[in-house]
């Protein structure tokens, strides 16, 4: 599976590619992202997210658990 994601990945156009990476930077350093970026997904666990991310030629999302030090999930 891993591999089939790196290739997707891979495959993406450069721009997307780049608002993926802003914004899971944006994650790291600590920012609380909301809609239209973001959105809970607590379908797959409590603390789970979805980053939403569209080009022309489709919309992407990237699942995400956010983590807080200190706190257990």
């Amino acid at each position: 599976m891993e591999r089939k994601a790196k290739a997707f990945v891979k495959s993406l156009g450069s721009e997307v590619k780049k608002d993926i990476g802003v914004l899971l930077l944006l994650l790291q350093r600590g920012k609380i992202l909301g809609a239209p970026q973001s959105k809970p997904f607590k379908q797959i666990h409590k603390n789970a997210y979805e980053l939403r991310v569209k080009d022309n030629k489709g919309a992407y999302r990237v699942i995400y658990v956010l983590c807080v030090e200190g706190h257990r999930s």
